[in-house]
């Protein structure tokens, strides 16, 4: 078997694309000023559009091969066969010429220099760009090993395969020691898992048909997920375009909401001979199973930001969120009898509606009803609260801490605030959700849910309220659902896949041309 030549050609590709990517991309953004935390939106957003689209010219087909193994070693109770040794050898040398690349040569210190101060290196004769063209070329590279080892020890790969790699990669390097590279490998070794492919939300509301009432029915349903997602935005924009907050976590705490509302308003599993297994089940009537949901998105932000606000700042808080969100979402798939693991929940009955007894399109107009009078209470207190002196402090800490802390005032105190509130309307959000769809499962709070909500911040744009019912209406509503409506083509589910191709160009072009969004913060004088 040639590994050799395809370690190479595979490498080689890695360097190509990733040289592409950083030369006309990334240092195109970087020219034009976008921030730190922008340029992470930028790169996820490239690698959604990029996973997509594979995915779409692909399909959902597995390519499959064999692999021949012609001897088996038995290292004590581990069984191990030939190509597997050749791969673990190939790797550890690859491994060994990046730490000595890293640690012992003039690039391996220039790339560590970079990154610590880049104006001090240029005064020092250091071409920053030249480090960071074979920075990226030298990363490409190790990507594209790394894909060739994978396809080999599994046979069989498909357009998903690098997304599959992504929480190991983040997990290992927000872990271990910055620029360590043994550090990182080490972290990857003990983070061997697979985490399925990240889907789209689940939408309840349905293509509309030539009937009326099946026209009200997909209407009041698109409704119902605009004043949802509304309240999210607000949320998530409380977070982190009023306190500056990065919290790529923030679907973690609707799910949370939304399990909590489920449980709250399910009765007892044996009740129900569907064979789910969950804890609670305390059949509860409305609006408690809400008021639960509110309560534990802001509970469960509580040790999160006392953790994460006081010790994490700009990207590394970024990644830690992030990483605490594919945990969290690793943990309830494995763990079946908390909210029965990766296939979820299902039977969510909805509020009041057996004593209304309404007729199913009345009955989701009185839910838009209500989704729209949670979204007018939510409207009162986000005004209330960044209308008032505690909402300019928080804009005082996001514009500059330190400038905030000469003045007495306790950016971490603050912010935690914020971070609670956000979480309390990200758990509300979950569980008026959870209560319109009737179900909930690990697959519907993956991260692209997280930088969906995100894209809806900055394409309406971030610190105002308005900007929070534009972008909700724009992301969520007109551009997901809109491809709802293009005509079937290829294979099933390919319109599917071009929801994360049109939201990641999306945010990409409003990050270039208008990243302030449509409707930007109003400066205030002092």
């Amino acid at each position: 078997m040639a590994i050799l030549p395809a370690i190479v050609v595979g490498g080689a590709w890695g360097a190509l694309l990733s040289w592409l990517l950083g030369r006309y991309v990334i240092q195109a953004y970087v020219r034009r000023g976008t921030t730190l935390f922008g340029m992470a939106m930028v790169t996820i957003a490239l690698g959604l559009v990029i996973q997509y689209t594979l995915e779409g010219i692909q399909g959902p087909t597995t390519r499959s091969y064999t692999v021949a193994h012609s001897r088996q070693y038995h290292l004590g109770a581990v069984v191990m066969s030939d190509l597997q040794l050749v791969i673990i050898g190939c790797a550890a040398v690859v491994m060994l010429a990046v730490h000595l690349l890293l640690r012992y040569t003039r690039l391996g210190l220039a790339m560590r220099a970079t990154a610590d101060d880049v104006e001090l290196c240029r005064g020092c004769g250091v071409s920053a760009e030249r480090v960071r063209t074979v920075a990226w070329l030298v990363s490409g590279a190790l990507c594209g090993i790394c894909g060739v080892f994978l396809g080999l020890g599994t046979g069989s790969f498909d357009a998903s395969i690098g997304g599959s790699l992504f929480v190991t990669i983040v997990a290992a390097a927000v872990t271990s020691s910055r620029g360590a590279s043994w550090s990182s490998c080490w972290r990857c070794a003990r983070r061997a898992s697979s985490p399925s492919t990240p889907t789209a939300g689940n939408w309840s509301a349905e293509r509309p048909g030539p009937m009326s009432e099946a026209l009200q029915f997909y209407a009041s349903g698109v409704l119902v997920m605009l004043f949802i997602n509304v309240i999210a935005v607000w949320g998530l924009d409380l977070q982190y375009g009023i306190a500056g907050i990065y919290n790529f976590a923030y679907v973690m705490f609707q799910a949370a909401g939304a399990y909590t509302a489920a449980v709250l308003a399910l009765k007892p599993a044996s009740f129900y001979q569907a064979g789910q297994t969950y804890v609670g089940g305390f059949d509860l009537p409305f609006p408690l199973p809400l008021l639960g949901a509110a309560v534990a998105g802001g509970l469960l932000a509580v040790p999160v930001a006392l953790i994460g606000l006081r010790r994490l700042r700009g990207d590394y808080q970024a990644l830690a969120m992030l990483v605490l969100s594919l945990i969290a979402t690793g943990y309830v798939r494995a763990r079946t009898p908390l909210f029965n693991g990766v296939t979820g929940l299902s039977f969510i009955p909805a509020p009041l509606a057996d004593a209304l007894g309404l007729s199913r399109v009345a009955y989701q107009w009185c839910y838009a009803g209500l989704t729209a009078l949670a979204c007018g209470l939510v409207f009162l207190v986000m005004r209330g609260v960044t209308g008032s002196p505690f909402g300019r402090v928080l804009r005082a800490v996001r514009d500059s801490e330190t400038a905030a802390g000469a003045l007495g005032r306790r950016a971490d105190r603050t912010r935690t605030v914020a971070f609670v509130l956000g979480g309390g309307l990200a758990g509300l959000s979950g569980g008026l959700l959870v209560q319109y769809v009737g179900a909930w499962a690990p697959g519907s709070w993956t991260y692209p849910e997280t930088f969906l909500i995100f894209t809806a911040v900055v394409v309406g744009g971030s610190g105002n309220l308005l900007g929070g019912v534009v972008g909700a209406l724009l992301v969520p509503i007109l551009i997901i659902e809109g491809t709802r409506f293009l005509p079937e083509i290829g294979y099933p589910g390919l319109t599917a896949s071009l929801d994360w191709v049109v939201m990641g160009l999306v945010l990409l072009a409003f990050l270039w041309w208008r990243p302030r969004g449509l409707a930007p913060e109003r400066r205030r004088r002092s």
